[in-house]
């Protein structure tokens, strides 16, 4: 796997799956080279806010100065109420085999 950067709804978006992956842990002392590629230009910023349309809760809504801005309140709240919610997973477009 590669690098990654964080979306606007404060997922890892990565060129190969997009914010379709989760993080696991790995403790070591073994040294590993980095992947990290520098400054990395959003998706986020090429598909219109999909996710911020979409969003039941509201909860997303484009950064200013930030990386991202997510209310994690309003985004919980409704998680539970509606047991569950991927709405933001479902139409962002990074990562999508053509």
């Amino acid at each position: 796997m590669g690098s990654g950067i964080c979306s606007w709804n404060s997922l890892l978006l990565t060129p190969e799956y997009g914010p379709r992956i989760r993080l696991a842990c790995v403790i070591t002392d073994a040294p590993l080279p980095s992947s990290a590629t520098g400054n990395q230009e959003t998706p986020c910023l090429k598909c219109d806010g999909a996710c911020i349309k979409i969003c039941p809760a509201k909860a997303i809504t484009e950064p200013e100065g930030e990386q991202y801005h997510l209310d994690k309140y309003a985004c919980s709240t409704f998680y539970s109420a509606s047991e569950g919610c991927a709405e933001c997973l479902k139409v962002c477009p990074a990562g999508r085999i053509s």
